[in-house]
């Protein structure tokens, strides 16, 4: 929840705009929070690095809230809440349990997965590739997790040859699916 504010904006902090999905989130808050008063201002951050950076830069005085928009490091978001950032309220929008000093918007992206394929094995598909992020991303384990358990639950095999993982971007999701489109 933003608080009554003087400046009426809040910071929505995202890894990109350039994917849709960040693209359509942000625009989606900005209509939200503009229905409440508030301006909803951007910034980008592709690395932790850069967050660290953006948020540490920021003139706090001039922002009502931080949003945090998917960012898988959580000791970074407990860093962030304790730190001089910390005078505005923070919100993680995350697939993880609550961070430490940070309110949070939970989504449930395993079984958002899993509501997905279900529905796919549902309407008669027997082969549903799956194209994820990188393994080593918690977000990633989690949809991963979703996908096996509506092939689980429809009594299906997982078939290895249609996994595959790779980067966040358009580009690492055509590469995977024109390698499905040409296996055998």
């Amino acid at each position: 929840r933003w608080p009554s504010a003087t400046c009426s904006a809040g910071l929505l902090m995202m890894p990109s705009i350039t994917n849709p999905f960040f693209a359509e989130l942000f625009d989606s808050l900005r209509r939200s929070l503009m229905k409440k008063g508030y301006t909803a201002l951007l910034q980008t951050a592709s690395d932790v690095d850069e967050l660290r950076s953006a948020m540490f830069s920021l003139s706090i005085r001039q922002i009502d809230g931080v949003m945090l928009c998917f960012l898988d490091d959580e000791p970074l978001v407990t860093e962030l809440a304790g730190s001089s950032v910390g005078v505005v309220p923070l919100l993680a929008m995350s697939w993880h349990s609550i961070m430490k000093g940070c309110g949070a918007v939970i989504v449930d992206v395993g079984d958002g997965m899993r509501q997905a394929v279900a529905h796919l094995i549902d309407s008669g598909r027997r082969r549903v590739a799956y194209i994820g992020g990188p393994e080593a991303s918690s977000i990633s384990r989690e949809k991963f997790a979703g996908y096996c358990a509506a092939h689980e639950s429809a009594g299906l095999s997982v078939d290895p040859s249609l996994v595959l993982h790779g980067g966040y971007s358009l580009e690492s999701g055509y590469l995977a699916a024109t390698q499905l489109l040409h296996s055998p």
